[in-house]
């Protein structure tokens, strides 16, 4: 494929991703983001809540964000002080939302490009598409990104810290602020989001496959892995130096959620069954085939790069598997891009094959893996053009309250 038709289809999925991420955010509505819009206004007035330790990362973007929307609103005076702000926000927190939705497309937009990258660079184009086209159309992935809350940037996270790690595989001395790169956004992922704190199984992978190499990975990370790790995790959470001893017993306490049906969501069946019900209801029967083949292919045919992505998926799959307390199709989110990679690896390399040793496949493998995957796409297409069609209605929690602003005098209870 032409260099030019590379940047043609990547464009293309980026845009695609974006539109399908940013099309109806006006009219979103769920009320998990007042958690986070909430306590990101918290953070602006300089309150630091000691007893929320996680998915910290995203609320402090989100404050960055609501400063300068208030510094635009004060130059241009729409807002005369902080406390004329505070009074005018809580009547319309509409413009907070949307900016905490745009954050959340873009993030999910950007994870499809860099998925794309990851395919192209460590494997080859044919991955690279497939991969990214998979995330672009995975209507749960298209959910959260259109929602202001932490999943789509945890996802972009953890898929950057996923290349800096093949990165490290490369096993070349130059690549050394790799594991700089590698220990600051893993740092900020298990700020984000602590399940991704699976991504040290694939780190680990990455750094005992090559025993040769040992010694001199064993100086990176201890001379920029940790070093930038620590400032990653202090950056996505700065009061973890005013209170440690607050957030260790908060982090050695989240082991409750197995057991404890306290804030969370629930399930009735545990997460190893549930969340391959998930992925079929959103993905269908092909591209569920697909995936149980593309495993089977990698389990019988390792090689480093498989062994990092299926090593973060079984650890990823083990961790939230367990449990019947945290149980939603969302929460693949940050491993469904590996194993986009690995549907991507497999059906490049089987199309390949078939192509070249049966007399009546002998055409392009292109076009082989072209037509498997159009076909596959047809599901998840259908999944994703209802979802996008159920927001061009006005959503009911808006009519419900322009009718009670209508109807209901104020001061009424």
């Amino acid at each position: 494929m032409k260099k030019e038709n590379i940047q043609y289809s990547l464009c293309f999925i980026l845009f695609l991703s974006l539109a399908l991420r940013l099309w109806g955010i006006w009219n979103v509505s769920t009320t998990d983001e007042y958690n986070e819009v909430l306590e990101a206004l918290r953070v602006c007035s300089g309150h630091f809540n000691f007893e929320r330790w996680i998915k910290r990362f995203y609320l402090y973007i989100l404050s960055v964000e609501y400063g300068i929307y208030y510094a635009i609103g004060w130059l241009f005076n729409a807002f005369s002080s902080p406390l004329d702000f505070a009074e005018k926000i809580v009547r319309n927190m509409e413009p907070l939302f949307v900016m905490g939705r745009i954050t959340s497309a873009v993030s999910g937009a950007c994870t499809v490009g860099l998925l794309y990258k990851i395919g192209s660079d460590f494997f080859n184009r044919r991955v690279a598409i497939v991969s990214s086209v998979l995330l672009t159309l995975t209507i749960f992935h298209i959910d959260l990104s259109q929602q202001a809350k932490v999943d789509a940037t945890l996802g972009l996270l953890v898929v950057a810290t996923i290349y800096f790690i093949f990165k490290i595989i490369e096993a070349d001395s130059k690549k050394k602020w790799a594991y700089g790169w590698c220990g600051f956004l893993m740092a900020l992922s298990i700020q984000t989001k602590i399940n991704s704190v699976g991504l040290f199984v694939p780190f680990a992978v990455a750094i005992l496959f090559d025993y040769k190499t040992f010694r001199t990975r064993i100086n990176f990370i201890i001379f920029y892995f940790i070093p930038f790790f620590i400032c990653g995790f202090i950056l996505a959470n700065p009061p973890v130096l005013l209170a440690p001893h607050k957030f260790i017993t908060s982090i050695l306490s989240l082991g409750s959620v197995y057991t404890t049906p306290g804030n969370v969501v629930p399930n009735d069946l545990i997460g190893f069954l549930a969340y391959p019900l998930y992925y079929f209801r959103s993905m269908g029967l092909v591209i569920s085939i697909l995936t149980i083949l593309a495993f089977t292919y990698t389990s019988y045919n390792l090689n480093i790069k498989r062994l990092v992505l299926l090593s973060f998926i079984v650890s990823f799959y083990i961790l939230m598997g367990a449990s019947k307390n945290l149980v939603a199709a969302y929460y693949m989110i940050p491993v469904v891009p590996a194993i986009y990679l690995l549907i991507g690896d497999f059906l490049s390399e089987s199309t390949g094959k078939i192509s070249s040793t049966i007399p009546l496949f002998r055409v392009k493998s292109s076009l082989v893996l072209m037509l498997i995957v159009t076909i596959g796409l047809i599901s998840p297409a259908v999944n994703v053009a209802q979802h996008e069609f159920s927001l061009a209605g006005k959503n009911t929690r808006y009519l419900a309250k322009d009718w009670i602003e209508a109807n209901i005098p104020a001061g009424s209870k």
